[in-house]
C-alpha cells in the first residue's frame, strides 16, 4: 500500500501530507495568469471514509468535497481544499468567526500575489468577503 505520511495515521491525518505535497508540485510548475476561477469540486467516491458527502442533486450521488482555485485560461488546478467537514484546514490566521465563504476564499488565495481577477458563483459572494477582498486589495 503507498503512503504519503505516517502509516499509523487516521482519518485526515491520512489525505493531508499527499495532498500538500501535490500543491508544492503543482505551485512549482506553473504559476497561473491574471483570471482565476474558485469553485468546488467534486470526486466521485462510493468506498468508507467518514467525510464523503451524499448530494441527490449532483452526478456522483456520494462523492468527496473540494474547492479549488484554477487559473481560468488553462485550467490548471493551482490551489485545492478538501473539505473534512469542522475539521478542514482553513488559514489558520484567520478570525474563528468568519463565515465559511470568507474561509475558503482566503485559504485558497493565500499563495498568490496580488493582481489578480477572481471569477467565483453567488456562495461567496458576501458583504463580509467582498470587504475583506477590498481591504487586502486582492481583486
Amino acid at each position: 500500500m503507498l503512503h504519503a505520511g505516517n502509516t499509523q495515521a487516521e482519518g485526515k491525518e491520512k489525505i493531508v501530507p499527499f495532498i500538500n505535497l501535490l500543491l508544492q508540485k503543482f505551485r512549482s510548475a506553473f504559476y497561473p495568469y491574471q483570471r482565476l476561477s474558485l469553485d468546488e469540486m467534486i470526486i466521485g467516491f462510493k468506498g468508507r471514509w467518514a467525510f464523503k458527502r451524499f448530494n441527490i442533486s449532483k452526478p456522483k450521488k456520494y462523492h468527496i468535497k473540494i474547492f479549488g482555485l484554477c487559473d481560468s485560461a488553462t485550467g490548471y488546478v493551482y490551489n485545492i481544499l478538501t473539505y473534512f467537514g469542522t475539521n478542514t484546514s482553513y488559514n489558520p490566521d484567520l478570525d474563528t468567526t468568519s463565515g465559511d465563504a470568507v474561509k475558503i476564499f482566503d485559504t485558497l488565495l493565500s499563495p498568490c500575489v496580488k493582481g489578480h481577477t477572481i471569477y467565483a458563483d453567488r456562495f461567496y459572494t458576501t458583504k463580509e468577503l467582498c470587504h475583506i477582498s477590498i481591504g487586502k486589495t486582492i481583486l
